[in-house]
């Protein structure tokens, strides 16, 4: 599987949680990206998402 944990964020905390993220699923053994939404591109190489974003 192909997952992308995108992210929109404000200070880059937001980004640093999805980096997070994406190492763990990454150790667990699937393939995962982390990446803001607007640099993501095609979306349709990814078979998974998870989109997290700041709250203010």
């Amino acid at each position: 599987m192909n997952l992308l944990v995108g992210c929109a964020t404000a200070d880059s905390s937001t980004r640093e949680i999805a980096r997070h993220l994406a190492a763990r699923v990454t150790a667990s053994g699937v393939d995962a990206l982390a990446c803001p939404v607007d640099e993501v591109g095609d979306a349709d190489r990814f078979e998974a998402f998870v989109l997290g974003s700041a709250i203010q």
